[in-house]
């Protein structure tokens, strides 16, 4: 068979009728459609089975998400529907200078329904809110609020990003934690001016 999924989201199959694959991904889809053709097809199941059922997904269908905000390209991007929200970020040249990278937004029918923090995945590995989008979704780059430039002897110097409850210990985390050549005993904090500490 060669089935198109329906707008609302089903298939139909002869003599099973419609079986919803809206939101699945390719192996609970797999197990959904196959748990049902066992009803008619006796030999898909037990310990003598002589019947074999294989699922495989012919053409994805497209959803347009809109992008805006502090990001490089903003506007409206065509994908694939098993799209997530780094691939839109990727697609759009990312945040700009003056982009958050800790607070990315994903509105759905008027509502946040994810806040992504790449420093999530940068630092942890972590994708929990990497989610997969819906046609016509919104992802908002809000600008960054506060930043921090740490130099000297630690293990990745830069440009870091703060959330309200960070301290100083959560930037040297940050930088890769201190070099072997590091003073830990003493740390000089500039603020506005080179002439205030």
């Amino acid at each position: 068979y060669q089935l198109p999924v329906t707008p609302d989201g089903n298939i139909h199959i002869e003599n099973l009728g419609p079986i919803q694959v809206n939101a699945l991904t390719i192996e609970q889809a797999s197990d959904r459609i196959i748990g049902r053709l066992k009803s008619i097809y006796s030999g898909l199941s037990g310990p003598d089975r002589n019947t074999y059922a294989q699922i495989t997904l012919g053409n994805a269908r497209s959803i347009k998400v809109h992008i805006f905000g502090e990001v490089n390209l903003p506007g409206t991007f065509t994908i694939s529907s098993f799209a997530k929200v780094f691939n839109v970020l990727y697609a759009s040249g990312g945040p700009t200078i003056n982009g958050s990278l800790r607070n990315i937004e994903l509105l759905r029918d008027n509502k946040v329904v994810s806040v992504l923090d790449i420093y999530d995945f940068l630092m942890y590995g972590k994708q929990d809110n990497n989610v997969r989008l819906q046609d016509m979704d919104i992802i908002k780059v809000n600008p960054y609020i506060s930043r921090i430039d740490i130099t000297g002897e630690v293990k990745r110097p830069g440009l870091y990003e703060l959330d309200e409850d960070e301290t100083l210990i959560d930037v040297v985390s940050f930088a890769g934690g201190f070099s072997d050549k590091a003073y830990q005993k003493t740390m000089t904090v500039y603020r506005n001016t080179d002439t205030e500490r």
